[in-house]
């Protein structure tokens, strides 16, 4: 009877962002499983999936990577067969864990084996199949940006456009338009139009209603990216200082490591030197604890230009060598 109740516990301390408290929980509803306390039935089986799948959710925010992959694995073991979407799902989460490893083709190859697990559409498909099957598409998109494909961005959005169309909820609409929007930044070579803007800003404004709040900081964080490289740098301030300010609060690290790096090239092109300099040290210091190693390697450049304004030659070839090695 506890079972349901730590689970329970857990989601409501992860609302007020008590990540390390909402892991105690769940863990402490393992340990349960462990000690051979809990009957074994399809019950307590579906909650022990429940229990490891929002653990590995939690672990993927504070970027325990492996921990978070583990969990995700074990769900797997104990998941009914006659579930394909959370089959499905976890297959994604998965991939989410391997893309942010850097392990592309892994990743890639986890988003095939959900679809694998969804199966063709059903005659009558359910709208959560359709939900998942939206997920997958949008996960496959930016598995390719960051590996800079856009031909296989573009054909994943235009897959996905019909069916966000037809069936799409406002959450997934909101998914989609974050996907369109990076597959043009790659196409377009982060040229940023006014109708990409656009599409950010009602992106941002519905994730206020519709988004997770990791969901909220994409948002904030995208808009102030886009922002960016438009040079309108008071807008991308406000927003990228948003987007970690959340990022903070509830302990996302890699959008920390995001925010503050983009912070520091904004201060670049200010000529902000002070903040330069503390901004990169942070963003280096976020790399390192989200493990980032390209952005590791952001921090190290970032480092070389204060070297070089600094006419401090050696410690900026020294800087920009070791960016370029980990690149």
């Amino acid at each position: 009877q506890a079972l349901p109740y730590y689970l329970r516990a857990a989601k409501v301390a992860k609302q007020v962002f008590a990540n390390d408290e909402a892991i105690s929980m769940l863990q402490r509803g393992l340990a349960l499983f462990l000690e051979n306390r809990v009957p074994v039935n399809e019950k307590s089986e579906a909650l022990r999936v429940s229990i490891l799948e929002e653990t590995g959710d939690l672990l993927e925010l504070n970027a325990l990577h492996e921990e978070a992959l583990q969990a995700y694995q074990q769900a797997q073991i104990w998941l009914s067969l006659i579930d394909p979407i959370k089959g499905a799902r976890l297959h994604r989460k998965i991939g989410i864990v391997k893309r942010e490893q850097r392990h592309f083709a892994e990743a890639l190859d986890a988003y095939q084996q959900a679809e694998t697990s969804l199966g063709k559409q059903p005659d009558m498909a359910s709208d959560s199949w359709w939900d998942e099957w939206l997920e997958v598409q949008v996960e496959q998109v930016w598995a390719y940006y960051w590996m800079a494909q856009w031909q296989e961005m573009e054909a994943l959005v235009n897959k996905a456009e019909p069916i966000v169309r037809e069936r799409g909820s406002s959450a997934n609409r909101m998914r989609f338009l974050m996907a369109s929007c990076l597959m043009h930044l790659r196409k377009e070579r982060y040229l940023v139009s006014d109708e990409m803007l656009a599409n950010s800003r009602q992106v941002l404004a519905a994730s206020q209603i519709w988004g997770s709040m990791k969901t909220r900081i994409e948002c904030h964080f995208e808009f102030g990216f886009l922002n960016l490289w438009r040079r309108e740098l008071t807008e991308a301030e406000q927003y990228l200082k948003a987007a970690l300010e959340l990022a903070e609060k509830t302990g996302v690290l890699p959008y920390q490591t995001l925010s503050l790096t983009y912070l520091t090239v904004l201060y670049r092109f200010r000529g902000q030197m002070d903040q330069v300099q503390e901004y990169a040290q942070r963003a280096l210091k976020a790399a390192e604890a989200a493990q980032m190693p390209d952005y590791v390697a952001a921090g190290k450049g970032n480092q070389a230009w204060f070297a070089w304004r600094k006419v401090d030659l050696l410690a900026a070839e020294q800087f920009g060598r070791t960016a370029l090695e980990i690149w």
